[in-house]
């Protein structure tokens, strides 16, 4: 997600442009009239390193401001435009701002005059006096939470999804969030990442096959409580699915037939996601992994979302359309039972912090009478769409 923080110097400047002769800048002079403050839209807001904005969704009703940041001698604040709608910002847990709705402007109160370090163009926008200033995007993406220090960015985490074999052993997330961080907790504890479980010969052939490795973790250990699973900065995914035991009757329920299945997406939750193109991993239960894109609009009640799941199987691609999302970021087409045709089943999932999403789905094979396949997935938001 295109996120970029600028530095404190270039939004300075850019607000303070026009400045007249001798040491008083143009707004205090009487000269000639400085150059206007850009207003925000929304998207990624460029506020200044060491804002002191917490972490979720904040609303600021029109006309009224919300200081970001003490420095010195001068003070920044964010303005909700007047007329505009109350502005709603979300700030992700690595400080990126975005504006989801209404429209605002940065204003630094003070008089002292930073020089850039950085020239910034603006772009060509015929004349319009508020187009938004250059926003470059990072060189490299932030990098994930340390394996080590995964745990502790599972305790933050406020929302679980998760579906289960109805005689599943052991702990579950029945019991909300916090019985939910102690098995992921569990789980993480009898598993490894990808990049230390591969020999250097094996990780160069998974990068070929499936791109980058980071995130991706497995058990340590073959046969029951075997799961595949990945991390990213504000949100986890899991898929187990264990054959049970040789003469085991499988219940009737729909999680069954011939193995142990859980599938759990967790994370910080966003109740105002933001429109666009999702990508990133899907895996399934045996561990193939593959991609998926999911496609977001905004609707009068929330939105709806097209998704598409591909895996290194016969039977994928596959496509959902029109799942609904509800108001609060959520999505579950409602699907619990499949009748033994062709064609997908259940999604369900949310969104999370910092434009990721994530979840689980279930799909009835097209190649192999009756068997279904269990999988979960978990991306981020696409910088620019498609």
């Amino acid at each position: 997600m295109k996120g970029t923080i600028l530095a404190l110097a270039v939004a300075g400047a850019l607000m303070l442009a026009g400045c007249g002769g001798g040491s008083k800048s143009a707004s205090m002079a009487g000269g000639a009239s400085p150059t206007p403050t850009p207003t925000f839209g929304p998207g990624p807001i460029p506020l200044p390193q060491g804002h002191t904005l917490r972490t979720g969704t904040i609303t600021i009703p029109a006309d009224e401001s919300l200081p970001v940041r003490e420095a010195d001698d001068e003070r920044t604040v964010i303005r909700c435009s007047a007329g505009s709608e109350n502005c709603r910002i979300t700030v992700a847990a690595d400080g990126t701002v975005t504006l989801l709705a209404g429209s605002l402007r940065i204003e630094i109160q003070g008089v002292r005059v930073v020089t850039p370090t950085t020239p910034t163009t603006p772009p060509d926008d015929g004349g319009d006096q508020f187009a938004h200033p250059v926003i470059e995007p990072p060189a490299v993406e932030p990098p994930l939470v340390d394996w080590r220090e995964l745990p502790a960015l599972i305790d933050r985490m406020n929302h679980r999804t998760h579906a289960r074999s109805s005689d599943f052993p052991g702990a579950t997330c029945d019991g909300g969030v916090a019985a939910c961080q102690a098995v992921v907790k569990e789980m993480l504890a009898n598993a490894k990442p990808l990049t230390e479980l591969l020999t250097e010969a094996r990780r160069e052939e998974w990068i070929l096959s499936v791109g980058s490795i980071e995130g991706l973790f497995r058990a340590d250990r073959p046969g029951p409580r075997g799961y595949w699973g990945h991390w990213l900065s504000n949100s986890i995914f899991i898929v187990e699915e264990t054959p049970r035991p040789s003469g085991e009757s499988s219940p009737s329920d729909f999680y069954s037939l011939n193995t142990y299945v859980r599938m759990i997406s967790m994370g910080i939750m966003d109740t105002t996601p933001v429109v666009g193109v999702y990508r990133g991993r899907a895996i399934m239960g045996q561990g193939a992994v593959g991609q998926f894109e999911l496609t977001y609009t905004r609707g009068a009640t929330g939105g709806q979302l097209n998704l598409e799941i591909d895996l290194p199987l016969p039977s994928y691609p596959v496509t959902w359309s029109n799942i609904p999302v509800d108001n609060e970021g959520a999505f579950d087409n409602g699907i619990r039972q499949i009748t033994p045709v062709d064609g997908p089943g259940r999604v369900e999932g949310r969104f999370y912090q910092g434009g990721e999403v994530g979840g689980f789905f279930v799909n009835l094979s097209r190649t192999v009478y009756q068997r279904y396949h269990f999988g979960a997935f978990g991306g981020k938001l696409v910088p620019d769409g498609p």
